[in-house]
């Protein structure tokens, strides 16, 4: 028997020793066996009667889940191109992932389908007299900040330790933009395996078209195996601050006001996060909380926030790898391990509060708490990363369409229950309905999409979503990449 239909928690077991019966499903079987005739031997292809079956599957939010036959867990490239052809040749749909981090509805598109896993994919490669830093699609945020530390180097990449290049594909906002733009602005290559299963390297100088597009809307193009990135030395501090700051909930007026005015004084080192968290009472608190990496003492860059009159504050100083893990989304934290959560993500990016309208949200939240305390998990939080390098690079060097706004707003609807989901997103989409009022326009970032927004809402208007078409034309046309947020051509 071949060698990739090797599948066992322990060891190696043959598929002589399993009986066909025991598939779950004969197109699982009958579609393993054709795919393992022509891979490699390198790449197991996982079935649903595998133990490891869910451990290789399940998503990081089940609220949104897809049908799958078979995972291929790739080793090679070569693997990845003939596992495309196989599936568009017989019109399987495909799902591309590396931490399965992804939340859209749209990945329950996909139906019958097969998964290519990029997890094995953890090459890092740092060049550090050509301040590059080349990697594989398996890599995670927290491997490539802690990789270039050793260096003294550093890159932007998003936020959370566990989320990969698919958040630099939609974008990818964190707490180094202030300083060196998106982890989309920084990719200078990329190595992509296109719907006819070709390799192409996509860069300024071959495809630029599609260097473009992948820059902002990734996810539409190809299989992305390897991304080569500019890293700098690092100019921010080598051990952080991150600071929580939480003010009573009758002085949220204070603070959103106090935050508008904030804004064009934000260090290019600081990042700060504001929501709501329940309390006992029912009034929910408004936590402040601060990522500080420069080189100014941070009882001076704090000062402001203490005189706002918090009635707690938690200091931390940590190395910059660790930052995430202090606030609670490092590796092994909580909100990175799939726990079964399921998280309904409904969001919207804003330039500025508006002031009334943001007492109204706390009120909403308040008392969609107070009456299902099913959802007391809940977040209501708007995110506030530095803009000068982000904000220094034009409009339409990218796909990324949302240069213009300042910060992103995001309800996350966290409950257990599936019997919830139908509740959830209506509560959901209500506090968006609030949230909009904050807004100029309905403009959501393509990786907090719920995945029911209109193409323009994620990808921009006019002859930006044209341009986009007519790549999905180009190196798509049939849509083999369907999985995330898809851009639409009718």
């Amino acid at each position: 028997m071949h060698p990739s239909l090797l599948f066992s928690p322990v060891g190696i077991l043959s598929l002589s020793f399993v009986s066909f019966a025991s598939f779950v499903g004969a197109n699982s079987h009958s579609t393993a066996s054709s795919l393992a005739s022509i891979l490699s031997g390198n790449s197991p292809i996982i079935t649903p009667n595998n133990p490891e079956w869910n451990t290789l599957t399940s998503r990081w939010d089940p609220y949104a889940e897809p049908s799958l036959q078979i995972s291929v867990e790739a080793t090679t490239i070569s693997d990845i191109q003939t596992t495309v052809k196989f599936a568009v040749q017989r019109g399987i749909p495909l799902l591309i992932t590396s931490t399965s981090h992804g939340f859209t509805e749209s990945v329950r598109g996909i139906k019958n389908g097969i998964q290519i896993s990029l997890r094995n994919f953890k090459n890092i490669s740092v060049d550090k007299e050509h301040n590059t830093v080349t990697y594989g699609g398996g890599v995670v945020v927290a491997e490539i900040i802690t990789e270039l530390f050793k260096y003294g180097k550093r890159t932007s990449t998003g936020n959370c330790d566990c989320v990969g290049l698919g958040a630099g594909l939609g974008g990818g906002h964190g707490k180094l933009q202030g300083l060196h733009g998106l982890h989309s602005d920084n990719i200078i290559s990329a190595q992509l395996v296109t719907a006819s299963g070709e390799l192409i390297i996509v860069s300024a100088e071959e495809h630029s078209d599609l260097f473009w597009g992948l820059r902002g809307a990734g996810h539409n193009f190809g299989v992305v195996v390897e991304v080569t990135m500019r890293i700098y030395d690092a100019k921010d501090a080598d051990t952080w601050t991150n600071a929580n700051y939480v003010f009573p909930g009758n002085k949220a007026r204070r603070i959103f006001g106090f935050l508008n005015g904030y804004k064009s004084k934000q260090p290019k080192e600081l990042t700060g996060f504001v929501r709501f968290a329940p309390t006992v009472s029912g009034v929910s608190d408004v936590v402040l909380s601060v990522q500080y990496g420069g080189h100014e003492p941070y009882e001076k860059i704090g000062a402001p926030f203490l005189a706002l009159g918090p009635k707690s504050v938690m200091n931390q100083t940590v190395p910059f790898p660790q930052v995430a893990t202090a606030m609670g989304i490092g590796l092994n934290n909580g909100f990175c391990v799939k726990s079964g959560t399921r998280r309904g993500h409904f969001s919207t990016q804003i330039k500025k509060f508006n002031i009334p309208e943001m007492e109204g949200i706390k009120a909403f939240y308040d008392e969609t708490l107070k009456t299902y305390p099913q959802f007391n998990a809940s977040s209501m939080v708007w995110e506030m990363y530095p803009q000068q390098a982000f904000k220094a690079v034009p409009a339409d060097e990218s796909a990324y369409p949302h240069r213009d706004l300042d910060m992103l707003s995001l309800f996350m609807v966290n409950y257990k229950d599936p019997k919830d989901d139908e509740l959830a997103r209506k509560l959901g989409k209500e506090g968006l309905k609030h949230l909009l009022k904050t807004a100029e326009g309905y403009r959501v970032y393509v990786n907090y999409g719920l995945g029911d927004e209109p193409n323009n809402v994620m990808y921009g208007g006019g002859w930006r979503l044209e341009r986009l078409r007519d790549l999905k034309r180009r190196y798509d046309p049939r849509n083999v990449f369907k999985g995330y947020n898809p851009i639409h051509l009718g």
